[in-house]
């Protein structure tokens, strides 16, 4: 089956819950496996069209959106030509994108690549060149829109923040119902839930990376039942050490600001996202 939309980001931004939310409706079909990551990866990308479509032979007759969700398609600089082996493959493909205050994200992130494994660092560390943090540019949300509008019309992107997921989760659900042009009427059940949020992150032990990087290799993308996936990550917390979200300093977070300002105003202006609040305090 092939594909007509995809969830491309933001990392952090509730992607996983929406991905929750979408999975029910009877003429939606989302990937078994949430973050296939096909475009972006060439580990992946280098397995072909006819692997990545196997991915969705699972759908039902009559669906009429099928679909995954890979927050590493919105990656750019850091990820090449992502977009447009996007539209060499479906020039029709629908992109939803889901974003966030982007230095809240970016701490959130942080915990995230700590949680699996994939961050050593100290956050202070992380900040000293943003220019050459894949997880920065992933906040540059306009910057990444654009890499997209070189090839699709803006008609096939929709443009939510977590925000209005949280205030109005029922109207952003129909708004995507729409733009997939699905029932609109389909109730979910559950729109209050949070799905994937960053709880008790651990740093790991020797032991557990290497078994977090043997999950990643042979199981992360598999059709395995999630249950046995959640007792790999839960056993690779084994002889960890429990870490704390970091609360930027005004040094630090007057550097976020600076990275993420201009293009947070051209998020507002011109893609006329609600950014009130953010970059805050």
């Amino acid at each position: 089956m092939k594909p007509n939309f995809l969830i491309v980001g933001a990392a952090r931004s509730g992607t996983t819950s929406l991905f929750q939310y979408l999975d029910p409706h009877p003429e939606i079909y989302m990937s078994q496996v949430k973050e296939l990551n096909f475009f972006s990866n060439e580990r992946f990308w280098s397995r072909g069209i006819d692997w990545y479509e196997q991915r969705f032979a699972g759908a039902p007759a009559g669906v009429k959106a099928i679909g995954e969700a890979s927050t590493s398609y919105t990656k750019a600089p850091f990820t090449a030509d992502v977009a447009q082996r996007i539209h060499d493959y479906n020039p029709g493909m629908k992109l939803v994108y889901i974003v966030r205050d982007p230095i809240a994200r970016y701490i959130s992130h942080y915990m995230k690549r700590i949680q699996t494994g994939l961050e050593t660092r100290s956050f202070s560390q992380t900040l000293e060149n943003l220019e050459q943090e894949a997880c920065a540019w992933q906040g540059r949300y306009a910057y990444q829109i654009k890499q997209y509008l070189r090839f699709f019309p803006e008609t096939q992107l929709l443009i939510r923040s977590i925000d209005q997921i949280r205030d109005e989760p029922a109207q952003v659900i129909r708004d995507i119902y729409r733009f997939l042009d699905v029932d609109e009427s389909f109730e979910v059940r559950g729109l209050q839930k949070i799905h994937n949020a960053n709880t008790r992150v651990v740093r790991k032990s020797r032991l557990g990376g290497q078994l977090l990087r043997a999950y990643r290799r042979y199981l992360e993308h598999r059709d395995i039942p999630f249950a046995v996936k959640k007792l790999v990550l839960s056993t690779s917390d084994l002889g960890g050490k429990v870490v704390t979200t970091p609360v930027p300093t005004e040094a630090e977070r007057a550097k976020l600001i600076a990275f993420f300002a201009e293009d947070t105003r051209e998020l507002h202006d011109r893609f006329q996202v609600p950014t009130e609040g953010w970059l805050s305090a």
